[in-house]
């Protein structure tokens, strides 16, 4: 896919615990979330339309940027989830799609909705 834009979102609920005896800051919890504008596609090849109504559908979504070693980052989310999607956006009469995703979790651990390598 051509891509305009991709974030990342870690929802962290991040809260400082300040007892006596005890002063610690605390991830109580934590909502991922992954947005990216791409340019929309003939609904034959990608439909997330259809994805985003099946609460059942999983697909991956991988994200390589950079070409020269050592300056390469690969953020690999094997197991996503699609959200509905907003509208459409045009830039420069182009068709856009701002994409939702949710990436979860593959095993009963919990954390390995993602993986961030750097290379």
């Amino acid at each position: 896919m051509v891509m305009k834009s991709y974030s990342l979102d870690l929802g962290n609920d991040v809260q400082q615990r300040l007892l006596i005896g005890s002063e610690s800051v605390l991830i109580v919890d934590r909502d991922e979330k992954i947005a990216a504008t791409v340019e929309a596609l003939d609904l034959t090849v990608f439909d997330p339309f259809t994805k985003a109504q099946d609460p059942n559908e999983r697909f991956a979504v991988n994200i390589t940027h950079g070409l020269t070693a050592g300056l390469i980052t690969a953020v690999n989310a094997p197991n996503c989830q699609m959200m509905r999607l907003s509208g459409y956006e045009n830039s420069q009469d182009i068709l856009e799609w701002p994409l939702q995703m949710r990436p979860l979790a593959n095993s009963g651990a919990g954390n390995d909705q993602f993986t961030i390598t750097l290379t």
